[in-house]
């Protein structure tokens, strides 16, 4: 595969001279034609002439003065998929080019300045798809002044050499990486990693489709899988599965290269030894949580027994030291237990008992089991159901534990006097939780990093009523076991608003 194609290139330098040449033999005509209309028609006739010597290979159109169309030769019909009749009298520049205005203006001051100018064009078909052509643009002398454009189609040799980079750069990756055709999934190609991986040697991928990768390969759920990505609702795919044998993360995107087939780029990374070092992780957090939870409780229950004054009086200033304890026992015991919670909920370890269960009775039930702690914060909660009947399928427990942090959170972060409102809605499909208050709001910077480990969006206001930092990311982990998705929308000063959606049922 060479940098360049050689038919193209050599066909757009016969161009070019033969753009030289015209040039030359126009002006000579012009300086010694005294019958204007005589140079015009014998232009006209050049024109064709020209363009049956480039034959099919060549596009050659005229422009007057004001850029509008007024000679196309049938190859340019072809190409294009205009009909003549829908070329004439148009800007090129309205419909096909496709460059910005200042590209374009930069085209018209070379012509302007030396009356001919060289380069590649991105033009746009009929139909929407585009293509690049080696283009001489060169100025008639006279006036009004008009040019003659000469283009050959250099789309296969610019993809080939977009491919050949492309390939130059996944080949030597340390993950594995497949391109293949999103119409058939045949592959295209495969890079050094992925052969090496599947035991193949250089080019076996050549007639070979995706399912030949994969054990028991299921299209109907990949293409299940892909249909987002197609759709354009996102970018990339990323998603775990097994691949050999192993563990692999895959992410998965759409590559298009200059108007080329559509295709799907995979890259396949071997997450084996990540697994097991999370799994480790995840056994070292539980082993650790449970020991110190046993010790923990028992200090909970003495630091408690002696506040009560079972053991007698105690002085002020040592009752608000085993005060301060307590509060800080307390918190973490909260820690250890949504460590726990999180951990388990990750690992898939956690049980739930899914049931039909009506989401505005869940709610009613949160907030009064939360109502203790809003008033200590002097914070009110404002829910007036609509009436309508919001079933889901959900582990009442666990939604019940999704609501205490949500609720929890807008009453820490809301000022005294203020009132969070709370929303039960519903389509026949879906239904949707919104939980709205009016406090400090969420900082840009931190918007991105909510749902995550230990994220505190405003420990400023926070301090003085600390929490885990893992209350949101239990919420995601809960909702998404539900089928479900959640988001917020925040500013800084003026409140946030987390809303959960969730599958509806209706089934009784």
């Amino acid at each position: 595969m060479g940098s360049f194609e050689p038919v193209s290139f050599l066909l757009g330098c016969a161009i070019a001279g033969l753009a030289a040449v015209l040039f030359r033999t126009f002006s000579t005509r012009r300086a010694h034609d005294s019958a204007p209309e005589g140079a015009q028609r014998a232009t006209e006739d050049d024109f064709e002439a020209f363009g049956k010597v480039l034959g099919q290979h060549a596009m050659v159109n005229v422009s007057d003065e004001n850029g509008r169309l007024t000679h196309v030769n049938d190859t340019f019909v072809t190409i294009t998929g205009y009909d003549r009749d829908e070329l004439i009298g148009r800007r090129l520049s309205d419909f096909l080019l496709t460059s910005q205005a200042a590209e374009t203006q930069s085209v018209l001051d070379a012509i302007a300045a030396t009356g001919r100018w060289t380069g590649e064009t991105e033009l746009r078909r009929k139909d929407g798809t585009t293509f690049w052509t080696r283009t001489t643009i060169v100025a008639l002398p006279g006036a009004p002044r008009r040019t003659v454009s000469l283009r050959t189609d250099i789309s296969d040799s610019k993809r080939r050499m977009a491919e050949q980079q492309t390939r130059l750069l996944l080949e030597h990756m340390s993950d594995e990486v497949f391109l293949f055709n999103v119409s058939d999934l045949a592959l295209v190609y495969v890079n050094r990693k992925a052969l090496g991986v599947l035991n193949w040697p250089p080019e076996g991928y050549r007639g070979r489709y995706l399912r030949d990768t994969v054990e028991n390969f299921d299209e109907a759920d990949f293409r299940k899988r892909t249909a987002p990505l197609l759709a354009g609702e996102v970018e990339s795919h990323v998603y775990e599965s097994r691949h050999l044998g192993r563990a692999v993360e895959i992410v998965l995107q759409l590559q298009s290269s200059l108007g080329g087939p559509l295709r799907f780029l995979a890259v396949v990374r071997d997450i084996t030894q990540r697994k097991k070092d999370e799994e480790a992780r995840a056994n070292f957090v539980a082993t650790v949580s449970h020991e110190l939870r046993s010790p923990l409780t028992s200090v909970m229950g003495a630091l408690r027994l002696a506040n009560t004054g079972v053991l007698g009086p105690l002085p002020k200033r040592a009752s608000d030291m085993l005060s301060l304890a307590q509060r800080n026992v307390d918190h973490l015991l909260v820690l250890i237990n949504d460590l726990l919670d999180l951990e388990r909920l990750e690992a898939g370890e956690m049980p739930m008992r899914f049931e039909t269960i009506e989401l505005s009775e869940v709610v009613a039930e949160a907030i009064t089991a939360i109502a203790p702690y809003a008033d200590d914060l002097r914070v009110g909660f404002r829910f007036a159901p609509d009436g309508g009947c919001y079933r889901i399928r959900g582990d009442r427990v666990r939604f019940i534990q999704v609501l205490h942090n949500l609720l929890s959170n807008a009453a820490k972060f809301s000022a005294a006097g203020e009132t969070v409102d709370v929303e039960v809605t519903g389509t026949d499909s879906r239904v949707r939780l919104v939980v709205r208050d009016r406090g400090v709001g969420i900082p840009e910077a931190a918007q991105p990093f909510v749902f995550q480990r230990f994220s505190q969006s405003a420990p400023s206001i926070a301090r003085n009523r600390p929490g885990s930092g893992l209350g949101l990311s239990i919420v995601k982990t809960i909702v998404e076991r539900h089928g479900g998705t959640v988001g917020f929308e925040s500013r800084e000063g003026a409140g946030t608003t987390f809303w959960i959606d969730l599958p509806r049922t209706s089934a009784h």
